[in-house]
């Protein structure tokens, strides 16, 4: 588990007498719909207490969790759960620490490819577009995924490609389905079938150009243009076969 620092010296926070306190960010992500999350989240809090004996240089470390309480009875799925701890302990004599707050990643079986609910959870942007983060950090490089509209939404610079319809279908209708632009969902009316000529050179070669104008349509936005971050799978139709003509062209 790498510790990572995330602030200096906690502001804000009311100093308790002879007790020092520390938060972290166990970040958990969920699999799809939830399952085995209840028992990721034990083990990684099992394996976290280990580190917090040490990092804290006592047993006696009090773990508390209720920061959570709120976040969790939201039940939203296909989302990064993130567990905040606030550890506590006896402040030593000879000590004079200020309180800090961290960032702690912990690696839990995740799925291979962030979705824009990973993004937007970490940038505080709820599945409405609007932002609730609460630090500048996450506004300072919002522009790299989102651009702001009307009313202070947030949308995303995405634009959602595949073959067949089903799958976009599944996507808008999801929780964050209502974030993007509907001209930036494009989808033909026939699947590949698994085969990567017909993503290549037949189906998928009907559809790249309407991909194109809008990917074009998308830059033109852009205030400052550094290059496309483009997400396909390597095997099946559309992932290989599409998704390398797409590279060719772009």
């Amino acid at each position: 588990m790498a510790l990572t620092k995330k602030g200096g010296e906690k502001k804000g926070c009311s100093a308790i007498n002879e007790v020092v306190t520390q938060e972290y960010t166990i970040n958990i992500h969920k699999r799809i719909h939830g399952v085995g999350f209840k028992k990721r989240a034990l083990q990684a809090l099992k394996k976290f207490r280990k580190f917090a004996m040490k990092e804290m240089g006592t047993p006696d470390v009090h773990i508390d969790t209720r920061l959570n309480k709120a976040v969790w009875a939201k039940g939203i799925r296909n989302v990064p759960y993130r567990i905040r701890v606030r550890l506590s302990r006896k402040q030593n004599e000879d000590e004079d620490l200020p309180n800090k707050l961290y960032t702690l990643p912990v690696s839990v079986a995740t799925r291979s490819v962030p979705s824009f609910g990973v993004i937007s959870d970490e940038h505080g942007i709820d599945p409405t577009g609007t932002c609730h983060g609460d630090s500048d950090l996450q506004l300072d490089r919002i522009s790299a995924y989102y651009k702001e509209v009307t009313g202070g939404k947030y949308v995303p610079h995405a634009i959602l490609v595949d073959l067949e319809p089903g799958t976009v279908d599944s996507v808008h209708s999801g929780p964050f389905g209502q974030i993007f632009r509907p001209d930036n969902f494009v989808f033909g009316q026939s699947e590949a079938g698994s085969n990567c000529a017909k993503g290549h050179c037949t189906e998928g070669a009907k559809l790249v150009n309407l991909v194109l104008d809008v990917m074009l349509k998308e830059a033109e936005s852009c205030d400052c243009l550094q290059g496309f971050q483009m997400t396909h799978s390597l095997g099946g139709g559309t992932g290989s076969g599409m998704g390398t003509l797409l590279i060719s062209k772009i």
